[in-house]
Parts: C-alpha cells; structure tokens; sequence
C-alpha cells in the first residue's frame, strides 16, 4: 500500500485548491434563439434579464448568463403584436423565442382612446398590452388597432391613487375609451366599519367618499383620504336596518391621520335600541329613590347600548322557544303535562310550571301550545327566563350567557354576544326613559291625572291607575309604551332580572348585582294586582330563581359591541 508524505499531502492540497479556485471562475452560459414569423418582415425586439439586448429580427445569441429572460417584441404597422414571453435559460441549455406576427385587415381593427384625469398631472404615464402594446402619457388616441383584449395600466405618482387595471375588449370598427381617473393623496386616516351583532353574516354595505369601498361585517380601512364618508347598511331579513351615517375624515396632526368610526346596529324586529341614538354614551343616571330604605339613591354608569324586547315575552314566543328546545338532539328540556325541567350541563331546575291554572301553556303529544299567545307567559322561574335567553342564543347561532349549574354564572357578561336577562340597573334606565320622577308618565301612572294627586307619595292607590285593565294581566302592548318605545314597563306582569337582590352600596359602573349568597333573584315592575307604589321605576323586590307566579314574567337585551376611539 503506496504511502503520502507530508509533501505529498501538502501537494495534493495545493492542487485540489487550484481546481477548486478554477472552477469557481467558471462562467455558466446558454443559447437564445430568436426567431420572429413571418421571416421577411424585421420584428424588433429587446431582451430584458441577466443581460439586455435588442435588435431586429432573427438572432442567435450565445455564452448568455444563465437565468430569467423576457422577451418582447415591438410594434410592426397593419400587424398583431405578440405577446411577452418569460422563459428561463439553464447551463449548456438553448431557449427559443417565437413570435408570430398577424396581418390585420383593415376591417380587423378599431380606435383605442385613452383619458388621463387630471390630463395636466406631472409624471403620469400608461401602458398599453394586446394584440398591438403602446406605451405614453396623457390622453392619447390609437388608430387602427386590431381587434382583441386590451390591458391599460396606469403608472404610480406620488401623492395621488392610480387608477386601477382595466382590460377591454377592442371590437371591430369600434372605439374603445379607457379613462383613468387619478385621486389626489393629501392626507389619509383610517375608518373602522362595525356591523352589530357579527353573526349576520348576509349584511353588506357601502361606503362613498372620496374613495367608494363595500364589503360586509366588521372592517378596517387604511390609507383613505381625507374628506366626507357616507355608509349605507344592507337589508336583512327580520333585522331593522340602521339608518346611512355621514362622518368626515380630517387631519389630526398624527402621522397616520385619524380615525373614524361607523357603527351599524341591526335591531331584530320587536326590539328597541337602548338608549337611543341621540344620547350619548357612556351614560349615567341616579338610581333608586328615597321611598323606601333598599331603593338609596345611587349614581349608575352605563358603558355599552343595549337592544331590549320591545313587550314582555308572551305565551306564543315562549311555547315556540319550548318547542324548538324539546326538538333539539339532545333536547335541551324535558317535559310533561305538569312540568318543564331544564336538561343542560346536568341541571333538571323547573323551567316553567305548566300546571298552576294561570299557566296558559300546555304540552301533549310533544307538542306545546297555548290559548293566549298575546297575554305575558307568567308562572316561569328565572331559571325558565334565563334558559329562554339560552334558546334564543343557540337557535342563531350565537354563544349562550349562563351556566345551567350552580349559581347559573355568566361569564362573559358584558362582553358577550348573545341574548341574557337585562341587570338591575339597565332595567331601571330603561323603564325611565329620562325621567326623575316615580313612573316614567310623572308623578302618576296614567298622565292626566296629576291633578287630583295629593302627597309626595303616590297614594291613594285609586288616583294613580296601573293601566287599561284591572283584575288581570293584559295583552302585551295594551300598557302604554315609554319615551323610548317600551310597552308594559310599569304593571302588568313583574319582570325577572339577572341581578342576585342585595342592598346598593356605592356608585358603579355597569354593576351587575348583588353575589350569589343574596336571598334571591330581582323581580322589577310590579303586576296587575298589585298598588302602584310596586309599580314604581325605583321599586324592588327578589324572590328565589326556582319560584314562579302567576304574576311574574320577563323580556330579554342584546348587548351592543360598539367600535369607539
């Protein structure tokens, strides 16, 4: 076996290293072949990519870098042009470019205008791609260009929005206008499209200004100059369109402009918006009254709208809540002619108490149904109110409030995106409607009769009449509604809130009751049968989840997720 000295090694080293130095300055090239048809006409070209040439017609060109190369080829009057190619060259390898040129008839071809808007704006340029490819600027007129699909594409300019691409096709005999209309970048901010509640996913809209955009759901928008917006809201089926908003969009001294916002809320029909557009929000009022010792006046803030049931929820929503619950796999209650229980996270709490004789619900066969669909559903626990809100989540689709165990927590109180119990103190602001005094009609609950009122007190019970109809509840509706839209929100049937009671202790903000080791939960509004100081806004009262009345009913909200700066 041979041996390697140290010179030798040292050799071969030196060697190898030379070979390897050598092959590093190797140079790795192709062949391009160009070759223009018809042969007899001289096609100009250039050649762009790791080198660029041009030249006229057919050419062998050879050592070229190895790489991307594009081809393209000029413009020969009475002829189509052909279109670019890309093509890459490998090592030793040889690419071809052919281009065939059509003669056009003269009844092949037509007029391309082109309008450049401003037609005075500095460094505005266009291209033009087809069957026959132009390049200038301003507003230019071409003749005799053959028939085909047309690309116009409009060169950036600082400061200003290029119009965007558009492709026509040139038809014989024709004119063809391309018109590009360029926007004056001044300044630019950002708008914030919020669609209320996201799960609608069928509602679109529109915005016009000084740059038009649509889309659908929840959007942000860059870059957008300055100047005035409109937003239009698509329809959607049962839902109440919000009104087209205007905002302008103005400079603000920060480098990135400023923001604006647009906040569009579907209110589902039998539904009122809390409070309405014309306050402000967020909101605070006084809470309570000095009437009796668990009303203290108290100052309430509210952060967030809120969508509130129009009415008390009848007998009619609630059976086919029932009904659509009972239908589920696996149904969420159980049922019999006695009894609804609930059948969520393991709870079997009574729902509603279908035997009691002011019930008027029944269910037989699987089916429920109900002689009154108008009168207010009555002997339903809170736990039957706050699984009804449950339903109605689940039924579109959106996250149910409340844990059916326990204490019945809702975790994402103000922050989530279904049906639940209005607080307390949203009740309260909304039974009010603005007013300071003991029912939101005055002093008395029918107005009118503050005449014959004596006392700071609204008593005798007689002067102070609770509605339309004494000695029983009435149809939904049949009470007068408030300032802002709310039937039956004084009388008829109490009204089941999420709140545990307890005694007010501070001013808050969005307080949502007492803990749960209170005695019970709220009952507001008082009932047909009761005197009109149980009527009052400020009156109070909590009774346990699991009972229910022949008195007591309940109406549900919708918390609004507004976008805000």
């Amino acid at each position: 076996m041979p041996r390697f000295t140290g010179y030798t090694f040292c050799a071969v080293l030196i060697i190898l290293g030379l070979f390897m130095i050598g092959c590093g300055d190797e140079e790795f090239t192709g062949t391009i072949v160009i070759n223009p048809t018809p042969d007899d006409i001289d096609a100009p070209w250039t050649l762009s990519g790791q080198t660029d040439q041009s030249g006229i017609g057919s050419s062998k060109l050879t050592e070229m870098p190895v790489g991307e190369y594009t081809l393209t080829w000029g413009n020969i009057p009475g002829y189509s042009t052909p279109s670019n190619q890309p093509q890459n060259l490998s090592d030793g390898g040889t690419i071809t470019f052919s281009g065939t040129y059509v003669d056009v008839e003269e009844n092949e071809t037509g007029t391309i205008q082109i309008f450049q808007i401003p037609d005075d704006l500095d460094g505005a340029s266009w291209s033009l791609t087809g069957p026959f490819n132009a390049a200038a600027s301003g507003d230019t007129i071409l003749t005799d260009m053959p028939v085909g699909d047309y690309t116009l594409t409009w060169e950036e300019v600082p400061e200003w929005f290029a119009p965007a691409d558009e492709i026509k096709t040139q038809v014989a005999g024709e004119t063809l206008t391309f018109n590009g209309v360029y926007k004056e970048i001044v300044l630019i901010g950002t708008i914030e499209i919020n669609q209320i509640p996201d799960v609608l996913v069928d509602a679109g809209w529109s915005l016009t200004g000084p740059l038009n955009e649509s889309g659908a759901g929840d959007s942000s928008l860059t870059n957008m100059p300055i100047g005035e917006y409109t937003l239009a809201w698509d329809d959607v089926t049962d839902y109440i369109t919000p009104s087209s908003s205007q905002q302008t969009l103005v400079q603000s001294g920060k480098e990135s402009g400023e923001t604006i916002y647009f906040n569009g809320t579907y209110i589902h029909e039998g539904f009122v918006q809390i409070p309405p557009e014309s306050v402000s929000m967020p909101v605070t009022y006084t809470m309570g009254s000095t009437t009796l010792s668990d009303e203290t006046p108290h100052q309430v803030t509210l952060t967030r709208r809120f969508s509130m049931n129009e009415t008390e929820i009848t007998n009619s929503q609630y059976v086919e809540a029932l009904q659509w619950a009972f239908g589920q796999v696996p149904p969420l209650i159980t049922a019999t002619s006695e009894s609804v229980l609930d059948a969520l996270d393991g709870s079997t709490v009574e729902l509603i108490d279908l035997d009691d004789d002011d019930c008027r619900i029944t269910f037989s066969g699987g089916v429920f149904s109900t002689t009154n669909p108008d009168l207010p559903v009555v002997q339903v626990s809170w736990y039957g109110a706050a699984a009804y809100c449950d339903w109605m989540s689940l039924k579109e689709g959106l996250p149910r409030a409340y844990a059916h165990s326990g204490a019945w927590d809702c975790p994402d109180f103000f922050d989530g995106t279904g049906y639940r119990l209005p607080t307390e103190g949203e009740w309260e602001f909304a039974c009010r409607a603005g007013s300071l005094t003991h029912y939101n009609t005055g002093k008395c609950l029918d107005s009118g009769t503050e005449a014959n009122y004596d006392g700071d007190y609204p008593y005798p019970y007689t002067l102070c009449q609770i509605g339309p109809k004494l000695g029983s509840a009435a149809d939904v509706g049949d009470y007068y509604a408030n300032a802002w839209g709310l039937f039956d929100m004084h009388g008829n049937v109490y009204e089941w809130c999420h709140d545990w009671y307890g005694p007010y202790t501070r001013d808050e903000t969005d307080p949502d009751g007492a803990n749960p080791n209170a005695s019970g939960r709220i009952l507001r509004s008082g009932s047909w049968q009761d005197s009109a100081r149980e009527c009052r806004s400020a009156d109070r009262a909590g009774h346990s989840p699991g009972n229910s009345y022949a008195t007591s009913g309940f109406r549900t909200i919708i918390i609004h997720h507004l976008i805000t700066e």
